[in-house]
């Protein structure tokens, strides 16, 4: 029997090559900063091949950030947009106050039981008062219920 590996990439994740195993996208940013960087290097090389160098290899990272980089799955423009909005822009403070398990920690115990014995209380008066509001109801129904029949036999 033949058995074949069958890979186990998801058809929306995967990008066709069209050029020597570089996506069109690739392609699109790759292109442009070279010849930027092969010009900046023609003119810079005279004054310095270092500085040449650094230069033309500054002017071929952001290309290449576009067109590989993808962090979280998203393209690259997108993840910097962002990481800019939630360092800059947005309010580092939290609106609201959480509930979370850090602020019971540090409770000491004394203080977690008495919170205890408070939540407790304020449970038991809210039945009595549900318990005390169901009998004073039923009590006047039945109140109304024999002034009803009173005025029937009337």
């Amino acid at each position: 029997m033949i058995e074949i590996d069958i890979p186990s990439i998801d058809p929306i994740q995967h990008k066709p090559k069209v050029f020597m195993g570089m996506t069109s996208r690739q392609i699109l940013c790759i292109v442009p900063a070279v010849a930027a960087a092969g010009a900046l290097f023609a003119l810079t090389c005279s004054f310095s091949m270092d500085l040449a160098v650094i230069l033309a290899g500054i002017c071929v990272v952001p290309a290449v950030c576009l067109g590989w980089v993808t962090p979280y799955n998203m393209k690259f423009e997108d993840y910097a947009k962002l990481v800019y909005f939630n360092m800059f822009v947005s309010n580092p403070k939290r609106i609201y106050k959480t509930d979370s398990a850090e602020t019971h920690k540090a409770l000491t115990i004394k203080e977690r039981e008495e919170l205890e014995k408070m939540k407790m209380a304020a449970e038991k008066k809210e039945k009595h008062d549900k318990g005390s509001k169901a009998t004073k109801s039923k009590g006047s129904k039945k109140e109304a219920a024999k002034k009803n029949e009173s005025e029937a036999t009337k």
